[in-house]
């Protein structure tokens, strides 16, 4: 996916939140960033799908702090 949908620091952050539910890996290429969510055991079936509700609001956050 391009870099200016989903900034690396906000999957980042994601990733982050989302260590104890989900095995995460960002990977920067020449077409954009490549990321791979792995549900962990045990963890509820809809934690891929929060990590990119968890996503999306970073990188929405991140993007109204660099326009204040």
């Amino acid at each position: 996916m391009p870099e200016d949908l989903y900034p690396i620091e906000a999957l980042r952050r994601a990733a982050a939140a989302y260590e104890e539910l989900c095995a995460v890996t960002i990977d920067r290429g020449a077409d954009g960033i490549l990321v791979s969510i792995r549900p962990i055991a045990g963890s509820p079936p809809q934690a891929a799908l929060e990590f990119w509700n968890y996503a999306l609001c970073a990188a929405i956050e991140q993007r109204l702090g660099d326009v204040g």
